[in-house]
């Protein structure tokens, strides 16, 4: 389960509670200050750099009439998609490949993958946009018409994504 805001702040509420004990109980005056000082700075420091791992939330894919949603400005248009293609239980090696957002169940952001069945490489994408929840093993890859906008992806079970993935095909042959 992800840590949560409020437990990230009483975490470092307690550290600095800590480092500014030890500094008054075991340290003379002079250098007291200047210690519980850059403790207070690295403390708050410390506290930004773990809240910034909240500024990219997972992203779940959305349908919405003729389109595909990620997030405000990452839109993919039916009309505009050259390939859609389903993978069922197979392995995905990703890695980052530029900005990123990830923890042990979710990867967000720019990356190049290999998808493998039985070592046998399936599909290799050198960049795209991954929006993948790793205990998921099934995985949607779509390309468009634009340059360089590919993306892979998958919802919260396999059940969903395949579910998702026949949706939007249906949708696709209705506009074809």
């Amino acid at each position: 389960m992800p840590i949560t805001h409020t437990q990230l702040t009483i975490f470092f509420s307690v550290l600095s509670v800590i480092n500014i004990f030890f500094c008054q109980v075991f340290i003379k005056q002079k250098k007291r200050r200047i210690i519980v000082i850059l403790c207070v700075i690295l403390t708050f420091i410390c506290f930004d750099m773990a809240l910034a791992r909240f500024d990219n939330p997972p992203i779940q894919a959305m349908m919405s009439e003729n389109r595909i949603i990620f997030k405000k400005d990452e839109i993919i248009r039916f009309n505009n998609i050259k390939n859609i293609t389903y993978f069922e239980d197979v392995e995905l090696d990703l890695s980052a490949n530029g900005y990123r957002w990830d923890n042990d169940i979710y990867y967000s952001g720019d990356a190049a993958f290999n998808i493998t069945d039985d070592d046998t490489t399936l599909l290799s994408v050198p960049k795209c946009r991954a929006y993948i929840t790793y205990v998921v093993k099934n995985y949607i890859y779509v390309y468009t018409d634009k340059e360089n906008e590919k993306f892979i992806f998958n919802l919260e079970t396999e059940e969903a994504t395949k579910q998702f993935y026949d949706e939007i095909r249906s949708s696709i042959n209705q506009i074809d």
